[in-house]
């Protein structure tokens, strides 16, 4: 548990930085994107992961401020990717539904939009689980405005929460990003049927699958036999600074989404 002051004084303190952990290619095994996640250089307890801290910031209102620090960093790194040659390398970044329908941060999310994109890459924001659209009046029409302004949408943790089929489509994203919990055990009939399922969606609505938390080959190939276009997990890399991120990128060629 942090106080309102330690985040606050965290945040004007610049502690807070992005980590990047890669998006794979199921065919081609290449590195397509990443999603950012934010990390706390804690100078007393070190390397602080989110799930420490995400609660109070959003308690206390601080996830606008913390995505706003956290983006510039990323903007700053970005145009040092070694495999920026194409304007398709996926960047995922966390927004909220509260985010998302606050006017202000929804211009934000405009700007930074065009500003990732002018750098040469493909912004995705994925939504989190952890709060109902049905509680939110003219969801459709916002996501509407925000699909004109050329925003992409992830449902994030897909089968958690209320990551479900109502986000989906009124979100209009386009990507589904399968939950762990699905992805530890496949074989499992629940989780087997699930996945199933979460693809055919996908085929259904045009959305693309990525599975997260991949931490063996066994998951991966048969997520790959499956038709998962995209895999996420710590049998490709943990979420790392940038430069440990990008030296995993150096010589590689660049991979084009399909």
């Amino acid at each position: 548990m942090y106080s309102e002051f330690n985040l606050r004084k965290a945040i004007r303190d610049r502690e807070f930085i992005p980590y990047y952990q890669p998006i794979i290619s199921s065919c081609s095994g290449d590195i397509i994107g990443c999603e950012v996640l934010s990390r706390w250089a804690h100078p007393a307890h070190g390397v602080v992961e989110a799930w420490c801290f995400i609660r109070e910031i959003e308690r206390y209102d601080l996830a606008g401020l913390l995505t706003q620090i956290i983006m510039e960093d990323v903007l700053a790194d970005v145009v040092m990717l070694n495999n920026n040659r194409f304007h398709d390398f996926m960047v995922t970044m966390n927004v909220t539904l509260s985010l998302i329908f606050d006017p202000v941060f929804r211009q934000y999310m405009v700007e930074l939009n065009g500003r990732l994109t002018r750098a040469g890459v493909m912004p995705v924001f994925e939504i989190t689980e952890r709060e109902d659209i049905h509680l939110f009046p003219d969801a459709a029409q916002i996501f509407l405005q925000l699909s004109c302004e050329g925003i992409q949408f992830a449902v994030d943790d897909f089968g958690r929460g209320y990551a479900g089929e109502s986000l989906l489509f009124v979100s209009m994203a386009s990507f589904i990003k399968i939950d762990r919990q699905y992805i530890a055990n496949p074989f499992c009939p629940v989780a087997s049927a699930f996945i199933d399922n979460a693809i055919h969606l996908a085929r259904v609505t045009g959305t693309r699958v990525v599975a997260e938390g991949v931490e063996t080959q066994q998951q991966a190939e048969n997520l790959r036999a499956r038709g998962v276009e995209y895999l996420q997990g710590y049998y490709y890399g943990a979420p790392s600074p940038f430069g440990l991120f990008n030296y995993q990128l150096k010589g590689k060629p660049a991979a084009v989404l399909n």
